[in-house]
């Protein structure tokens, strides 16, 4: 069987509730994931994740919000699932809710631990975010790095 190659530049966000410390999710209609999607012509990736966090979840975030942790290659063979991804992550702001902006694209939102979401069967996470949680299955593997301001590579266009 032949897979087809799913090949990109993007970043994810993982938003924490500071109350709980619990993360938010996007019920997608492939599975469970962290806000988060493709970097446009022109972007960066830090402009895609607050452009993604206020277009999926109605959340405005400024660069200096955003915690940097990773830039992952991100493959699986079985699915072909190839991904140049920037990882980020941020506290939800003060005063701000999250919003399910994007119905055609999700089922809505849920909060869960890390731990609920490492737990979670397989076949409810997204592709993405199971090779994320493969490489850090802990909070603490995921720690922020100082930011920077992140250009892709040259070998990825968009």
């Amino acid at each position: 069987m032949t897979t087809t190659k799913k090949t990109g530049v993007a970043s994810v966000i993982a938003v924490i509730d500071p109350s709980n410390g619990k993360l938010l999710m996007d019920m997608r209609k492939d599975g469970l994931a962290w806000i988060g999607g493709k970097v446009d012509p022109g972007e960066d990736f830090v402009d895609c994740a607050i452009r993604e966090l206020m277009e999926e979840a109605g959340l405005k975030l400024q660069p200096s919000d955003l915690n940097f942790t990773v830039k992952e290659h991100l493959i699986c063979e079985k699915t072909g699932f190839d991904w140049l991804v920037s990882i980020f992550w941020a506290f939800v702001p003060s005063g701000q809710t999250a919003m399910h902006m994007e119905k055609d694209k999700s089922k809505g939102f849920c909060w869960l631990t890390f731990d609920e979401l490492l737990a979670s069967p397989e076949e409810n996470v997204f592709t993405g975010m199971r090779l994320i949680l493969t490489k850090y299955p802990t909070p603490k593997s995921l720690n922020p790095v100082s930011y920077t301001h992140l250009t892709l590579p040259t070998i990825y266009s968009v």
